[in-house]
């Protein structure tokens, strides 16, 4: 005899459907069941979070490693550029201002905000504008060292995969 789906074919009655063991036949399939419901209703009661559990998750990120190389590196060089910005602040540089811009600019960018993205955008080239006059005043490592650092900042935000990027996810 063979079965085929439901129907048995061959035997006396050629044809006639036979009925297929039900899970309540099989001690197997009652266990596995029952194991099977117990877990639903359990899963339906709905008990107080462990003390372990967070009720929420903060949604800000200071550095996101989903988006690409080329955003995740313009992200870090805008908080070093805030880092000094910060010591250029204490120090009583008033244009040092610029690198906290950047800071703010990278931290939108590294939640997807696209005003992030612009803010960096326009701030950097402002350094980079800033760091042309200053190479014109006078040339030290330090400065050409900061305009290649500047000029590496600009062309991240404005790679093409940054502002493909921006285009489609940022809002």
């Amino acid at each position: 005899m063979m079965m085929i789906g439901a129907l048995q074919l061959g035997g006396p009655q050629m044809g006639a459907p036979t009925a297929l063991p039900t899970p309540e036949s099989s001690t197997g399939f009652a266990r596995s069941d029952r194991l099977v419901r117990a877990f639903h209703s359990a899963e339906r009661t709905h008990s107080p979070p462990a003390s372990w559990h967070n009720d929420c998750m903060e949604n800000r990120r200071w550095l996101d490693p989903s988006q690409p190389q080329t955003l995740q590196g313009a992200v870090m060089l805008s908080y070093i550029n805030a880092v000094f910005g910060i010591i250029g602040l204490i120090s009583g540089a008033p244009l040092a201002l610029i690198g906290l811009l950047q800071g703010v600019g990278a931290f939108g960018i590294a939640n997807e905000k696209r005003w992030g993205f612009r803010l960096d955008i326009g701030a950097a080239i402002l350094n980079l504008a800033l760091f042309v006059l200053v190479l014109f005043v006078g040339i030290s490592i330090w400065t050409i060292l900061s305009l290649a650092f500047a000029v590496i900042l600009v062309a991240l935000l404005l790679h093409p995969q940054s502002r493909e990027y921006q285009r489609i996810w940022f809002h």
